[in-house]
């Protein structure tokens, strides 16, 4: 069952890998942003979740802001450092919201229509706590995708979350709800199909010591980014 999620907020950071020092941000949000979005919602070992289509409902622009980075990585083996110490200004291009000529009166926002669906892991059903053992009414209810469901509709009615999605940073705080016939693309005939070039899609976990990003040509097709098939990721 494919679900429809709306989420909006003010500003985004999706940082482009390239530019890691001064960040500029995607165009729109990608999938692996997406993916954080409905697991910040509800996410267990038994499911996993599948983004299917992004849509965009809203046009966007690029501001400059200026934030408080960091000179150096946290890296494994590496000395300790204190994070006051190496504070540092850069711009950043972030993505904000345009206001709307016939609503002068709402704050300008971005606004996303996710359209996903979760299917059932190996680990759906099994005991995963070495010091409880589980009943096996409790394991049959982990298998079952309609508990799963249940739940995710009722957080999506009720605006309630395991953490609050964000949109690329935590300082880009995102809002959801179940999407409606209300939520209509408002991009003009020009924006809505757009060549983005090669965009971040998500990370392959096959190897859990050492994930590979994987890409994708991202195109804008009447107002909707689709998910690319397998053999046209790249690494």
């Amino acid at each position: 069952m494919s679900i429809r999620i709306y989420v909006e907020g003010e500003r985004a950071l999706w940082t482009r890998p390239e530019n890691k020092a001064e960040r500029v941000s995607y165009p729109a949000m990608t999938f692996s942003s997406a993916r954080n979005c409905l697991q910040a919602i509800y996410w267990k070992p038994s499911i996993e979740w599948v983004v299917e289509s992004i849509e965009v409902l809203r046009p966007s622009r690029f501001i400059s802001v200026k934030r408080n980075e960091v000179k150096s990585l946290a890296i494994k083996g590496k000395d300790d450092f204190y994070i006051e110490e190496l504070r540092t200004q850069r711009y950043t291009l972030m993505l904000a919201g345009i206001k709307q000529e016939d609503a002068p009166q709402e704050r300008p926002k971005l606004a996303y229509i996710i359209n996903a669906h979760f299917r059932m892991t190996d680990l759906a059903g099994v005991s995963r706590k070495k010091w409880q053992e589980h009943t096996p009414e409790e394991l049959a209810n982990d298998a079952n995708p309609d508990k799963h469901l249940a739940i995710i509709m009722e957080r999506l009615q009720n605006g309630s979350a395991f953490t609050q999605p964000y949109f690329g940073t935590r300082e880009c705080t995102a809002y959801f709800r179940l999407a409606n016939d209300a939520d209509v693309c408002l991009l003009s005939e020009e924006e809505k199909n757009k060549d983005w070039g090669w965009m971040f899609y998500d990370f392959d976990f096959s190897d859990k010591k050492n994930p590979r990003p994987l890409f994708f040509h991202a195109k804008l097709k009447e107002g909707t980014i689709y998910a690319p098939k397998k053999e046209a990721l790249s690494l």
